[in-house]
């Protein structure tokens, strides 16, 4: 009886110590692999946020050499062929900015459709086949480029609609002021109205017309 209890006790304390030693034999590795993960996790998400950082100047290079091709730069053109046909807006880059538009090549004054010399901005249609100069400015198409924002309606060539809103306005000249409204830009057969004045002139727009003002200040009538 003796013998059976001793045994059974040994078996007790043998059990005890593999539970011991297990459990201190498991604690630290389970640690370190928490921290590995850890460690991994923070190595994996450096290389993120470096793949994204790449990524974002990638997209930025792309995005800044879709910006560059998308402006047509003081130069000579063919439309169809060097340009895609459709309407621009033309900014200046100085106050004596020039743009021509052609039926051909042959530098003849018949062959020129429409010029004009701007300080600010205008518009064009271009046709595939006409030919486009432009001098001291550069073209954007119209659905890329920025719209007017500022608070002065002033020297320019506005699109009513996107540029200022249709209505009434009151055009006070400057100097020798001018103003024209016109369904297509630079189409002397579509011209509505237009006028030199150096006192004021009060003039309704529509959506889709263009209006060109010249030494004057225009403001809405609400």
């Amino acid at each position: 009886m003796k013998k059976g209890k001793g045994c059974l006790i040994s078996i007790i304390v043998v059990f005890i110590l593999i539970i011991i030693i297990g459990a201190l034999g498991n604690s630290p590795k389970d640690e370190k692999a928490k921290d590995n993960i850890a460690e991994t996790k923070s190595e994996s998400s450096v290389s993120k946020d470096i793949e994204k950082k790449d990524e974002k100047e990638k997209e930025d290079i792309k995005e800044d050499k879709k910006e560059d091709e998308d402006i047509v730069k003081s130069g000579q053109y063919q439309v169809g062929k060097d340009i895609p046909a459709g309407e621009y807006k033309v900014f200046s880059d100085s106050n004596n900015a020039y743009i021509e538009v052609s039926s051909d090549s042959s530098g003849g004054f018949d062959s020129i459709l429409f010029n004009d010399n701007f300080k600010t901005f205008t518009y064009a249609k271009l046709d595939e086949n006409q030919y486009l100069k432009l001098s001291n400015c550069y073209a954007i198409p119209v659905e890329k480029a920025k719209k007017f924002e500022d608070a002065e309606i002033k020297d320019g060539m506005y699109k009513v609609g996107v540029d200022i809103p249709a209505g009434e306005y009151n055009i006070t000249a400057s100097g020798n002021g001018y103003y024209e409204i016109n369904n297509t830009p630079h189409d002397m057969m579509n011209i509505i109205s237009n006028d030199n004045f150096t006192d004021n002139r009060i003039v309704t727009v529509q959506d889709g017309q263009y209006i060109k003002i010249s030494n004057a200040i225009a403001k809405i009538n609400n």
